[in-house]
């Protein structure tokens, strides 16, 4: 006897583990839509996105690459480190100085983080659940609207190096790579959003505390040793700068 078709949603079922990266590229092109299209059509009505977005102009007219400014005062506001003003530069200097450049760099990152959050899913539950969760994030409007992907703001790229830290943060005990990386992104974070790091590095302490007993705080040495040096090489650079 011939055998009967599959419903749809058998065959629903079994597509990301026959197709996985076809539907990873699915999910992907689905971001790509929701963080891109008209990008820059919107005015800036925010107050923290026109903040970033003026004083990473006067970064990119004065050519001050470690000092922000707002009206050609020194910027205390949010007083962030200069890392993603550098970022907002970039896409000026490629695109102009637009509100689609302004909101490309949070756009990216998100786009990234939606790549991450289905690899680290994948590794620990399976291609469905990978599959699933980049869906969640990818239709997520607190994700994708205010202070999110399609805002000129610094919370996205620090979600991507956040979220990257969390990856490292089971294999630190176990590998050198991950502690050198783990320092990275951490650095990468506080030049991102200064202090903001601090609750999610206690987090991830306290996960280590929990899973591995008080032995894991030697895993964070070299994290944190490699945070102190670039964190300092920057407040010495800016207190240079300022004279």
């Amino acid at each position: 006897p011939e055998r009967r078709p599959r419903c749809w949603y058998e065959a629903l079922w079994a597509l990301p583990v026959r197709t996985f990266w076809g539907c990873f590229a699915a999910v992907l092109g689905l971001m790509s839509w929701n963080s891109l299209w008209r990008l820059g059509d919107t005015f800036v009505r925010d107050y923290d996105e026109g903040r970033y977005g003026v004083a990473a102009s006067e970064m990119f007219h004065l050519h001050s690459p470690l000092i922000t400014t707002y009206a050609g005062a020194t910027e205390f506001w949010n007083l962030k480190p200069p890392l993603g003003y550098w970022l907002l530069d970039l896409a000026y200097a490629i695109f102009g100085e637009t509100p689609f450049a302004l909101r490309l760099p949070a756009a990216l990152c998100a786009l990234a983080t939606v790549a991450l959050t289905m690899l680290l899913a994948r590794r620990l539950a399976g291609r469905r659940t990978a599959i699933l969760a980049g869906l969640f994030v990818t239709t997520s409007f607190g994700f994708l609207a205010h202070h999110g992907a399609r805002s000129g703001e610094l919370d996205t790229p620090l979600t991507l190096a956040l979220f990257a830290a969390l990856m490292l943060a089971p294999k630190l005990p176990d590998s050198r790579a991950a502690r050198l990386g783990m320092g990275l992104v951490l650095s990468l974070g506080f030049l991102v959003k200064s202090f903001a790091i601090l609750p999610y590095v206690a987090a991830l302490g306290l996960y280590g505390l929990l899973r591995r007993g008080s032995s894991f705080w030697r895993a964070w040495v070299l994290p944190v040793s490699i945070v102190f040096i670039v964190v300092g090489t920057w407040v010495v650079a800016r207190i240079v700068a300022e004279d």
